[in-house]
């Protein structure tokens, strides 16, 4: 076969060849910049919002620089001309591709996974920006190229000229396709001996590297797909952006603490999670962005903060989780269309992706699959007469243990106090309680306790009044001539009394036959009776 050298096609051509690099070269500059900003923004923020992976152009256009990068470097080299720049960028893009290629699998892991680390984050954007920056030089330099400028002279005209197109670059030359068999045959029986003599010597090297290149393919076939299809279960931590979350508990009820029916139909999802924040500086949660999502819908987390789920623990309002912090914190879901064997996913929004096929935008999320308590029916666990510790060891509250020693029921009530001053100078004071209500229709119950109050619950977090518990669980039941009814309770406690709380209760209890007091904790009803 007879062909023609291709060194006067290029240097003819030379000007334009360098102005095609130029246009690559500034598409690919252009088209790769979203991977540092995007990484940049995992840096700030700990959060990718959204990305468009590369398009295959993208590639093709950096695999159109090599080869013209190559050819222009034969040319140089053969009109023994500097060809530094044209290897340099053949072996660039080479690598630039390769960045490329990393680049997208690296925020593409990140938005799958939302495992964010500052330091592996900082490390990734700096090597970005050192791999994306010298693609200016190439700009510029290419530039220059295309319009024909010799930087050194200062010159147009000389420095196309002095590639000087000469008869040989353009002359014809034989390309056989045939071949001698049998040199062939001897050539592959020399390069097989050679090569088995290498590979002995060097048997155990090739044998490891053979296994790690396994291990490491095995590696980002299988568990890299674990982790992007991964669901979490609870008490399993994982990150989204700097957060660090883990749900400790979850629970369904339609009751309040108190054991009342929060709203007629409706049932609530309350998600305890333990929050992280692993940044060194503040972060919010943004309510949207918590769903829970079940067969046939998908709900999102309720902004209003209400009493009715202290028990179980302090509800996220909205404010900043300080850095370096750990908190508990609730999230509160309305499920108006309750199901007893409904699936429940807690979806956190780690980032966002676009779909070149369908031309949306649509989030991924960190998935938990939630194995909620459900709280409905309250059940009689324990009655004691006063004076016998009740543990509420059922409940919410833990190994909260509570003793009623005495009760007495009072139209006011008369107790004294001491106050002392600096000088630890102390006089007796004597204070009176009267019912709120002035109809007549009240009297006070006075209550000597004692409580304990578990610290490791979730109530005890949020507790700043040992008598408040009487106001949030407590409730009283009197029987007169045969008939049950239930008082109101107004706690009216003083905070100068000591192992006291006095409640405003109905006066028609003062006749009672029965008196009980019902500690309700959610669904969990204890009895203590008084008379």
């Amino acid at each position: 076969m007879i062909l023609k050298k291709p060194y006067a096609f290029l240097i003819k051509r030379f000007r334009l060849i360098n102005f095609l690099s130029f246009g690559a070269i500034l598409f690919v500059l252009i088209s790769t910049n979203p991977i540092v900003s995007t990484l940049g923004e995992l840096v700030n923020t700990g959060k990718i919002t959204i990305f468009n992976n590369t398009s295959i152009i993208v590639y093709l256009a950096i695999l159109i620089n090599v080869i013209f990068s190559f050819a222009m470097y034969l040319l140089m080299k053969n009109k023994k001309k500097p060809s530094n720049f044209y290897i340099f960028g053949t072996i660039y893009y080479f690598i630039f591709l390769i960045f490329v290629f990393i680049g997208n699998n690296i925020i593409n892991n990140v938005i799958e996974t939302s495992v964010v680390n500052i330091q592996t984050s900082r490390m990734y954007y700096d090597l970005a920006r050192i791999a994306y920056y010298p693609q200016i030089f190439f700009l510029i330099f290419s530039l220059v190229r295309s319009i024909g400028f010799d930087i050194k002279r200062f010159n147009f005209s000389k420095d196309l000229a002095e590639l000087d197109v000469s008869t040989t670059d353009n002359e014809e030359f034989e390309f056989v396709l045939g071949f001698d068999y049998r040199e062939y045959i001897v050539k592959l029986r020399r390069y097989g001996r050679e090569w088995r003599y290498y590979f002995l010597e060097n048997t155990a090297i090739i044998v490891t590297i053979f296994i790690v290149g396994t291990l490491v393919a095995i590696f980002f076939i299988f568990f890299k797909k674990e982790l992007t299809d991964k669901e979490y279960g609870q008490n399993q931590i994982f990150n989204v952006g700097f957060l660090q979350y883990s749900v400790t508990d979850s629970y369904v009820t339609n009751l309040s603490k108190t054991g009342s029916e929060i709203s007629k139909g409706k049932y609530y999802l309350v998600v305890n999670a333990n929050l992280k924040n692993t940044s060194a500086s503040s972060e919010k949660i943004i309510f949207e962005e918590i769903t829970v999502a079940t067969k046939t819908k998908t709900i999102v987390a309720e902004k209003t903060v209400n009493s009715y789920f202290t028990d179980l623990g302090i509800q996220y309002s909205g404010e900043d989780l300080l850095p370096n912090t750990n908190v508990n914190r609730l999230f509160v879901f309305t499920i108006d269309d309750f199901k007893q064997d409904d699936v429940y996913k807690l979806q956190i929004l780690s980032g966002n992706k676009y779909n070149e096929k369908t031309r949306q935008t649509y989030g991924k999320y960190q998935k938990v699959l939630l194995n909620p308590t459900f709280f409905a029916d309250i059940k009689d666990v324990d009655t004691k007469f006063y004076g016998s510790e009740v543990i509420l060891n059922e409940s919410t509250l833990k190994n909260t243990t509570l003793t009623v020693n005495d009760y007495v029921i009072e139209d006011n009530y008369t107790f004294e106090y001491e106050q002392c001053n600096f000088e630890n100078d102390c006089e007796t004071f004597v204070d009176i309680i009267i019912p709120k209500s002035r109809l007549g229709n009240s009297t006070l119950l006075v209550l000597d306790y004692e409580l304990d109050i578990d610290t490791s619950s979730y109530y005890a977090r949020g507790l700043t009044n040992k008598a408040n518990f009487f106001q949030d669980f407590l409730k009283v039941k009197y029987i007169s001539n045969g008939d049950e009814y239930d008082s109101k309770v107004i706690l009216i406690n003083s905070k100068k009394l000591k192992d006291k709380v006095v409640l405003e209760v109905d006066s028609s209890i003062k006749y009672s036959d029965k008196i009980n007091l019902e500690i309700i904790v959610r669904n969990i009803r204890y009895i203590i009776n008084l008379k």
